[in-house]
């Protein structure tokens, strides 16, 4: 994501130092551990987030700041308040209003902070905002001194949420040759499915959705089927038919395998699947326990020795042989494994 790595300087820096031949200053005494402020706190429009912060008692004396044999420097009173939110929903808790750290010793703070949601307007317009929470630390010395120090804690508001995946699909069979760009998961997906395998064991059903969406995004990513769409309508690539009936079941099934599709060595597979009779049968592959190159490559792709060679050609699944798997007990995972290797990755969909 990149924005992990984002470093952030305080305003000032924690426990200032000025060291001399007999003795040692400390500026500040009570300071925020340095690593809470490092990094940026992630956060998107709507969200809430509870940092917690380390404060730490730095002092050698009770006199001056200066270290004088072992007597000890006691800071009561200790405090973190919000001295500007940037906009935020900023609040603090867990330092009761008569705390006291003794030296060496260390006390937690919580700063709360929620982006209000009109930052999704700001994050739309401007992208990215990053915002510094300035924060005040003050305490009360054992001799009545009033000391404070202040501090940014930085945040970086973005929206979270992924961009959706669509696809772009030619209507040649099932339209009028029209290019239409359909939601990935809630448009396109359970209408192949209802096309392609629509009275399948849910098992399976799963197992379909996984295959559906690794082809599309194969098509998409690595091979469009033309220059300005991605697949077609047809078995060419395959069925989209918005005429036939989606039922709930095939929408559980996309959306309880949501994103998920096949991997081999990093790359998206060509999850090629067919319906498995007698025609067709002759290009399922049977890879169940197998890996590597001990696998078996289906004729519909490019076959290679060894098979590691087309990364993207990993078998093919049978839709009847994963239907008769399901009614036996296979999983979804289990079932994608048998037809595509024991090595497949099931995972996110990322290109």
């Amino acid at each position: 994501m990149g924005w992990r790595n984002i470093k952030c300087d305080a305003e000032s820096e924690p426990g200032e130092e000025i060291k001399g031949d007999k003795l040692t200053t400390i500026k500040y005494a009570i300071v925020i551990d340095d690593n809470d402020l490092q990094i940026a706190n992630i956060l998107a429009p709507g969200e809430r987030k509870e940092i917690k912060l380390t404060l730490v008692n730095r002092a050698k004396s009770e006199k001056d700041y200066i270290i004088i044999g072992s007597e000890k420097f006691i800071a009561k009173d200790v405090e973190v308040n919000v001295e500007n939110s940037g906009g935020l929903d900023v609040k603090t808790k867990g330092l009761s209003e008569d705390d006291t750290l003794d030296i060496g010793e260390s006390d937690d703070c919580t700063v709360i902070v929620e982006v209000p949601l009109e930052y999704s307007k700001i994050i739309i317009e401007e992208g990215a905002k990053f915002v510094q929470i300035k924060l005040r630390v003050s305490y009360e010395t054992i001799d009545g001194k009033g000391v404070e120090k202040f501090y940014n804690l930085p945040i970086l508001v973005w929206e979270a949420q992924e961009p959706e995946l669509t696809i772009k699909i030619k209507r040649e069979v099932y339209g009028n040759g029209q290019i239409e760009e359909l939601d990935l998961e809630s448009a396109y997906l359970p209408v192949v499915l209802a096309s392609e395998n629509p009275k399948a064991p849910y098992e399976s059903l799963k197992a379909q959705a996984v295959a559906a969406r690794t082809f599309a995004l194969y098509k998409k990513w690595v091979e469009p089927r033309g220059k300005d769409y991605d697949v077609l309508d047809s078995e060419a690539d395959q069925v989209y038919n918005p005429s036939v009936t989606v039922t709930s079941l095939h929408r559980k099934a996309v959306k309880d395998t949501e994103e998920m599709i096949l991997k081999y060595r990093g790359n998206v597979i060509c999850a090629f699947f067919v319906s498995g009779t007698e025609v067709t049968e002759k290009y399922v592959t049977y890879n169940e326990g197998k890996s590597g190159d001990d696998i078996t490559q289906t004729s519909l792709g490019w076959v290679t020795i060894p098979p590691s060679k087309n990364p993207y050609n990993r078998g093919c699944m049978g839709q009847i042989q994963a239907n008769e798997l399901a009614t036996k007990g296979y999983t979804w995972k289990e079932i994608l494994k048998y037809f595509y290797g024991e090595d497949i990755l099931i995972t996110g969909a990322q290109k």
